[in-house]
């Protein structure tokens, strides 16, 4: 069969998939369980201060945002010294970019930043809901508020030093 587009199978078989009792049935079990971990997630990353989390209202993803100068050039993540050196070039970009390195780097854990990844004016990240598997969901839910809570307290040491007057001997 010859392709005229990547949708032409799809749109063949769409009405007898639609047309099948198991259908209707299967997508509001997807659905239910899309809402169910976009309310955990909410829960558990709203207690963060530094981000603003946006519900996903029937998506299967979420977007965190960071609130105005959470994020600076100082704040980074502990990370095996090969994924280091991976991400290393790339840490001039911008400054939720370099949180979602800095995450993979650390974690493994991959979100997608919003001002490249969306081109958008706000730094934040976005991250989906596909885990079908509630104790995999719960644990990288779980290892993503401690990286963020560990990234944008690790910033600032280096801000509460600066800010701190220099002592001179006399």
């Amino acid at each position: 069969m010859l392709e005229v587009c990547a949708t032409t199978l799809p749109q063949r078989v769409l009405p007898q998939v639609m047309g099948d009792p198991r259908y209707y049935p299967y997508l509001e079990e997807r659905v239910g369980a899309y809402d169910r971990r976009a309310k955990r997630a909410a829960q558990v990353l709203s207690d963060i201060p530094e981000i603003t989390i946006h519900p996903a209202r029937g998506a299967f993803y979420m977007t965190a945002v960071f609130r105005h100068g959470a994020l600076n050039l100082d704040q980074s993540l502990p990370a095996p010294d090969s994924a280091a050196a991976i991400i290393a070039p790339h840490l001039g970009a911008a400054l939720d970019q370099r949180f979602v390195l800095h995450l993979l780097a650390a974690t493994g854990i991959c979100v997608v930043p919003l001002s490249t990844g969306f081109n958008s004016d706000l730094q934040g990240f976005r991250f989906t809901l596909l885990e079908a598997d509630e104790t995999k969901f719960e644990a990288v839910l779980t290892d993503l508020a401690a990286a963020l809570r560990a990234y944008l307290a690790s910033g600032h040491a280096a801000l509460d030093a600066a800010a701190r007057p220099s002592v001179t001997a006399a």
